[in-house]
């Protein structure tokens, strides 16, 4: 069973979508198409939006628990959060490697050499990959 709390909160994420999709800016020449590039956001939140509404038939009231595993995806959002917020300053690959790291203290790593060698070299690698072998240029 789906709590009510899960279906408020999809309702608002589908909400928030349909928004989104609504600001998409439209070329001149693609403004009067049938289809142009807001047509399969909307089709995409109209359906999650008709999902939401059939799974809210079948919720019920949960008594909410927060244990250990909720503490834990509550440090992981607020990582998340600052992953976010340094990514203007750090730069991708950087406030990847951050990310990397607090997550792994966070879900309990503690071996150092696996903390500092995984945080840092998959973003390394990535950016050798992504930047230097492709040529792809990712702005932030």
């Amino acid at each position: 069973m789906v709590s009510k709390i899960t279906v408020a909160t999809f309702f608002f994420i589908t909400l928030s979508y349909l928004w989104t999709a609504s600001s998409i800016q439209l070329d001149p020449w693609s403004e009067q198409d049938l289809f142009n590039s807001r047509t399969l956001p909307y089709v995409y939140g109209s359906c999650l939006l008709i999902s939401v509404f059939f799974i809210a038939m079948n919720a019920t009231d949960v008594k909410l628990n927060f244990n250990a595993n909720a503490k834990k995806l509550t440090f992981i959002i607020l990582s998340l959060l600052a992953f976010l917020s340094i990514l203007q300053f750090l730069g991708l690959w950087f406030s990847l490697g951050f990310l990397i790291l607090s997550n792994m203290l966070i879900l309990g790593q503690r071996k150092p050499f696996s903390l500092i060698s995984l945080s840092f070299a998959f973003p390394l690698i990535c950016w050798l990959v992504v930047e230097k072998g492709l040529g792809i240029s990712i702005p932030i």
